[in-house]
């Protein structure tokens, strides 16, 4: 997606939030504020909402000295994710349509997003999981790929978020019986997403064949090697789930990606053409 006016006061009100962790200190949230401002104008607004925001990131670190200000809450909400964790994986065995159930589970997850919203209560995953309405809802075309791939490749959005990822990682895993499974984080920090230091040790206890890497989205080069990747992968016949609103963004241009994620902003709802709220599960054709 290309950048909308609309994203421009977006991108400083999250700036200002994440600066005001670390920070209170007048000057140096202005001085953050504007060499961000700067930045976004002589940026090119044809590219990705996802790849400017990442860019004008990294004045946090510059200014504060802190490389990532949501350390202490990622871990916080990867530990109470993992609290229902157990209960989650029982409802999915109990399920007449686990893998639904998992998929449901897995976009619930995604509204663990303090680039959209201020503050999440990780326990109500469960409530918006039992309410959420799928506006676009493409499993039959899932389920028609499970049979013929024997690769799963999950570009992972937020801390938190992933735990919900893991059960629908387990339940493709034994469904393509312990298919290769990778997941792609992001190289760098930025607001609550996983990097690799996120990612829980427990994943490799849980997924066998599992393949972790990182991707720096702050440079156009890499993601466009990385987008290549992705496209011969899809040719390959592997399935690629591509989590939350902001790697919609990115990667929305590819074909044969499914894309899973709660709608969170007007913006992204017009292009979709579905409401703020919505659960999507999209083939992209």
């Amino acid at each position: 997606m290309e950048t909308a006016p609309e994203c421009v006061p977006c991108y400083i009100g999250q700036m200002l939030r994440s600066a005001k962790i670390v920070t209170n200190e007048r000057t140096v949230l202005n001085d953050i504020l504007k060499s961000s401002m700067k930045e976004l104008t002589d940026l090119d607004w044809n590219f990705s909402i996802h790849e400017h925001f990442s860019k004008i990131y990294q004045n946090i670190p510059r200014f504060t000295g802190i490389e990532d200000p949501y350390a202490k809450v990622k871990e916080l909400h990867n530990k109470k994710a993992f609290l229902l964790y157990p209960l989650l994986l029982k409802a999915i065995k109990r399920s007449k349509v686990p893998l639904m159930t998992a998929i449901r589970f897995s976009v619930a997850g995604n509204i663990i997003d303090l680039g959209a919203l201020n503050n999440v209560d990780v326990n109500y995953v469960l409530k918006i999981a039992k309410k959420g309405r799928f506006k676009v809802n493409d499993i039959a075309v899932l389920r028609e790929m499970l049979g013929k791939s024997r690769s799963v490749i999950l570009v992972a959005d937020n801390s938190g978020e992933i735990v919900f990822d893991l059960l629908l990682l387990k339940t493709l895993s034994k469904i393509m019986k312990d298919a290769k499974i990778s997941i792609i984080v992001k190289k760098r920090p930025i607001l609550n997403d996983v990097t690799i230091s996120d990612v829980p040790k427990r994943f490799f206890e849980e997924l066998k064949n599992l393949e972790l890497s990182a991707l720096d989205i702050s440079s156009s080069s890499e993601v466009l090697q990385f987008k290549e990747h992705l496209n011969f992968r899809v040719k390959k016949g592997d399935i690629i789930l591509s989590k939350g609103q902001g790697n919609f963004e990115l990667l929305d241009d590819l074909k044969g990606i499914f894309f899973l994620l709660i709608v969170k902003c007007p913006v992204v709802a017009k292009y979709l053409n579905v409401n703020v709220g919505d659960f999507i599960l999209k083939y992209n054709r």
